[in-house]
């Protein structure tokens, strides 16, 4: 087809006669051929600005009257659009017209999000999102004062936007989000939420006391029983680990140093267990293990051990308002499998110690002699405890009238075993009495 002529001009500084030409061409959309209306093309030479024009409804633009020679046509680009192709061209008109100069464009699209506080649900003001094409090429920005993000301009094709953690939090949701834009469609919601470290806290207390036991080794185990740290308590028995994520962990004492036995409310309940485990009852000399489950947003707090001291049991023999020097005292736990006998003193005193909370019968045994109270039953309980006994010698020391079993130890049981009610003593049980002994450590626990 003939291109189309235009009217002529004459020339007067050269003589000639000149033919006006025009350029023409498209606006469309990417992948579509879709025209783009309302866009502004402008034609310039070298003195500048010749022309511009508008894109009609179908994308078309046409700028006329123009006479031979180089022309440079731009598009002036929009916001929100990429130019696909270049946005200059450069078109020499010599004797024809030029068309067909087309531009291609696409709208640009965004990536956006929040970053959250998990536990509050308010937006984080001032973290750094990083976002990285398929080239490698890194942006980055900072959420403004509702924890909003925005990445705009972009082109189709993946992204990877990442949040940059700031000390001492930890992520919920994933730190790093892949992304693809297609079909002018933006991507939203790419939210990422944290919340605040966690601690596990409590105290090592004196069960008698309620006063914190300083320097015992308190261990942080994870789900699967492994030691994550270990710390000491302070001087109030206080101790924590903190900076940890949400999940199951255990704290346990290191060990229950000499002295000392672990406070059960039941200790013939089973131990704590994690989910999926089961406990078994474990003793008062067993380092006391507590499970601990931490939400997302609170912290756990008032994870305490007690532990109870050992004790002693004191007294005072007498013979009628006199001390009795190198006088048996049996002592014996009360399932029996601890039995010791000491001599009083030259003071006619007697001292178990180191007796761990329980129950235990203490008697005195001699052949020969009797007591108003040959046995007692002493409870430990928080405090030392003291009973005295009088002893009388012989038959003549029994009151008139009242019969009084003789004194004979049972060497398993620690009972009162009843002999003649004639008031005769039963025949003496071997006693090693030996030498004056000030205080007897018993290291015995009652189960």
């Amino acid at each position: 087809m003939e291109a189309l002529r235009f009217p002529t001009e004459f020339d007067v500084v050269s003589g000639q006669e000149h033919e006006y030409l025009f350029l023409s061409g498209h606006k469309f959309l990417d992948r579509t051929n879709q025209g783009l209306p309302g866009w502004t093309i402008e034609v310039r030479n070298s003195s500048g600005l010749v022309n511009a024009t508008q894109t009609d409804e179908i994308g078309f633009w046409q700028v006329c009257n123009l006479t031979p020679g180089s022309y440079t046509v731009c598009e002036v680009l929009q916001p929100g659009w990429k130019n696909v192709t270049p946005l200059c061209m450069q078109v020499t008109l010599d004797i024809d017209n030029s068309e067909n100069n087309d531009f291609v464009n696409t709208p640009t699209m965004c990536i956006n999000g929040s970053k959250i506080n998990h536990c509050t649900g308010l937006g984080l003001e001032g973290w750094t999102i990083r976002l990285t094409d398929e080239s490698g090429a890194v942006t980055s920005t900072t959420t403004d004062a509702n924890g909003d993000y925005w990445f705009c301009g972009l082109m189709p094709g993946s992204y990877t936007v990442c949040e940059q953690l700031l000390s001492g939090w930890k992520n919920v949701t994933p730190q790093c989000i892949h992304v693809t834009l297609s079909d002018s469609l933006n991507s939203k919601g790419n939210d990422f939420e944290n919340i605040l470290p966690l601690c596990i806290s409590g105290h090592e207390f004196n069960h008698c006391t309620g006063e914190g036991l300083e320097s015992w080794t308190v261990h942080l185990k994870d789900g699967a029983g492994n030691i994550l740290e270990s710390t000491s308590t302070d001087n109030t028995g206080y101790y924590e680990f903190c900076g940890l994520k949400p999940g199951w962990y255990t704290v346990c004492e290191k060990e229950i140093p000499e002295g000392w036995t672990s406070f059960r409310e039941d200790p013939n309940s089973p131990a704590m267990a994690l989910p999926g485990t089961s406990g078994a009852p474990e003793d008062c000399e067993t380092p006391k293990c507590i499970v601990v489950r931490l939400d997302y947003c609170e912290d756990s707090t008032d994870n305490d051990f007690e532990n109870i001291p050992t004790f002693c049991i004191t007294g005072i023999v007498y013979n009628n308002s006199t001390t009795v020097a190198g006088f048996p005292v049996k002592i014996e736990n009360s399932d029996g499998t601890q039995i010791l006998s000491v001599p009083t003193d030259a003071y006619g005193e007697y001292s178990f110690c180191g007796l761990k909370a329980g129950t235990y019968t203490v008697c005195v045994d001699k052949p020969g002699w009797t007591a108003d109270e040959p046995c007692v039953i002493v409870y430990l309980d928080c405090m030392d405890e003291e009973h005295d006994f009088d002893v009388y010698m012989g038959r003549s020391n029994i009151l008139p009238g009242i019969e009084q079993p003789a004194i004979t130890l049972g060497e398993s049981t620690g009972a009162v075993v009843q002999g003649d009610r004639s008031g005769e003593p039963s025949e003496p049980t071997e006693q090693d009495i030996g030498g004056d002994e000030e205080e007897t450590t018993f290291n015995s626990r009652v189960a």
